[in-house]
């Protein structure tokens, strides 16, 4: 099948499910990278594959999915279970081999912060947050697909201008004062590190609603009940 079909399937299904940003990618790309041997090569030099994200569009067909399947909305963690449902459903029904990694998973744990920084979807800032150029630090970095197909043609991405190298970066100051909350994860934490996102000047408009970052940042079950 060609890397295009694959790219075209996935996209329109996944973008239905909430995951608006799905970005293909040569795993040549990754090179360098010491955790790239836990991705299959399939006998191949490097292989097609599709970098899952999403940013406040997921938040609608999740809570659907919760409604429809109790067994869902009962899970320990909902929203890992659904972005596991939705890709491996494709998965099953792809027609060539593929093989999926999950941001939530630490068997292998692979570093998607810095891979969605080489593919060019999403700048690293100095207070560790990812910045994507139109949705800025309101995003969330989900999955990684590589399949048994050709490689997309595009082996190099294009230089872009860094978001952060002219900002004033007061995600620094408030990434200082969040850093110095006790680890209890209640609220005065969790508004601290909330204040470190909301300081970056890109991406205000994309920003989560209060329940999707109540939920984000805490994994209270009660931000479901929306």
């Amino acid at each position: 099948m060609r890397s295009e079909t694959i790219l075209e399937r996935w996209s329109a299904e996944l973008h239905d499910r909430g995951f608006d940003l799905v970005v293909a990618f040569d795993t040549g790309l990754l090179r360098g990278l010491e955790t790239l041997e836990a991705l299959p090569s399939f006998g191949q030099p490097s292989s097609f594959a599709l970098f899952v994200a999403h940013g406040r569009a997921l938040w609608k067909p999740f809570l659907n999915a919760l409604a429809r399947d109790p067994a869902l909305a009962s899970s320990e963690h909902p929203l890992d279970r659904y972005t596991e449902a939705c890709i491996e459903e494709l998965c099953r029904t792809e027609s060539v081999a593929a093989r999926a990694f999950y941001s939530h998973s630490l068997d292998p744990c692979l570093p998607f912060q810095r891979m969605a920084e080489l593919i060019g979807l999403a700048e690293l800032s100095p207070s560790r947050l990812s910045i994507h150029p139109r949705l800025g630090p309101w995003l969330g970095l989900r999955a990684l697909i590589v399949f048994d197909a050709p490689p997309v043609r595009q082996r190099s991405v294009p230089r872009r201008l860094s978001l952060c190298a002219p900002c004033a970066k007061p995600c620094m100051a408030a990434l200082s004062k969040a850093q110095a909350e006790p680890r209890d994860h209640g609220e005065s934490w969790f508004r601290a590190w909330l204040r470190v996102r909301d300081s970056c000047p890109v991406g205000r408009d994309a920003r989560y609603g209060d329940n999707q970052i109540h939920y984000h940042y805490t994994k209270d079950k009660r931000a479901l009940s929306e």
